[in-house]
């Protein structure tokens, strides 16, 4: 991406603290891969250029630019760069890192590289600025594995993520102002979404990593993965099973952590800890259940009810 423009210099001075060509990558919202990945591509490169060694505040907003960049690991690159300790306390633009009271260096203290830490930590594991929540978009290969909560996006989402080898285990988000959720996570239509009633909510799949449902405010919903239909997957046949015998269904398989049973249509119904579970209070058709295993993952089959 040209830096100048009347120029005939395209590139400006590596390492130079300032990135101003890159505003709209970080903290505009105009440059992305989901608007246009040629000039996406472009600022990567532009950025690439400029180097990561820079002044503290100068690296808080490169671990920002790197989390926008969607590159986890250059972005944990730059994060350990920003907690170098600096012990310079005058003007020195090759000291930049962190004081022993966790204050910026520039050096001297600049309160522009702590919040830029925090800022860019935040982007690493959530982002929204295109009104799309993206889920862990800049996840470095280091986190297997962690969790965060409370994290407030554009659109007046909360959010909390946990993740276990580097996949979202459970999305929480909890809607303020009951607007149309939209959510960006690698494999995403594959997960179930539930209500605060336990409800099973329908979504409109975007694509395979992306879907949209409209929320109620003050409605938590919750998003899990590892859905695989039973009765289509030969293998779990034989490791989950569910034997019948009258109104009494159990869930035969290892490391059942719990069982729930939902309307297809998506009415809340009931969830078991342990294997075992009565059909004679429901009406007559066809129930979702959802086998949790003990890590977490979820299985699911259509069961019919006569």
């Amino acid at each position: 991406m040209r830096e100048w423009k009347y120029t005939e210099k395209t590139v400006g001075q590596k390492y130079h603290r300032h990135c101003s060509h890159l505003l709209g990558l970080h903290p505009g919202n105009q440059i992305s891969p989901l608007i246009d990945k040629m000039i996406f591509d472009a600022a990567i490169k532009s950025l690439t250029a400029r180097g990561d060694v820079s002044t503290g505040w100068a690296m808080g907003w490169r671990l920002n630019l790197w989390a926008r960049a969607l590159d986890g690991d250059h972005a944990y690159k730059i994060l350990k760069s920003a907690l170098k300790l600096s012990t310079s306390t005058i003007v020195n633009m090759s000291a930049g890192g962190i004081y022993e009271n966790l204050f910026d260096a520039h050096a001297p203290f600049q309160i522009d590289g702590n919040f830029g830490y925090t800022s860019g930590v935040t982007e690493m594991l959530l982002q929204s600025q295109l009104n799309i929540l993206q889920i862990l978009p800049a996840l470095p290969s280091v986190w297997q594995k962690g969790s965060v909560s409370g994290l407030r996006t554009v659109g007046n989402f909360e959010v909390d993520i946990a993740w276990e080898a580097k996949k979202a285990t459970n999305i929480v988000i909890l809607s303020e102002g009951g607007q149309l959720c939209d959510v960006s996570y690698k494999g995403i239509a594959n997960y179930i979404l539930s209500d605060t009633n336990n409800s099973i909510i329908p979504v409109t799949k975007v694509d395979d990593d992306r879907i949209q449902f409209p929320t109620v405010a003050g409605m938590t919903y919750t998003l899990v993965p590892g859905t695989v239909d039973l009765a289509e997957d030969e293998t779990l046949q034989s490791e989950i099973r569910i034997i019948s015998n009258g109104d009494e269904m159990t869930v035969i398989g290892d490391n059942i952590a719990s069982v729930s049973l939902y309307s297809v249509v998506g009415a809340p119904l009931f969830t078991v800890s342990g294997t075992a579970f009565n059909t004679a209070s429901l009406v007559a058709g066809y129930y979702l259940v959802a086998v949790t295993r003990t890590d977490g993952t979820i299985y699911t089959t259509i069961i019919a009810v006569k």
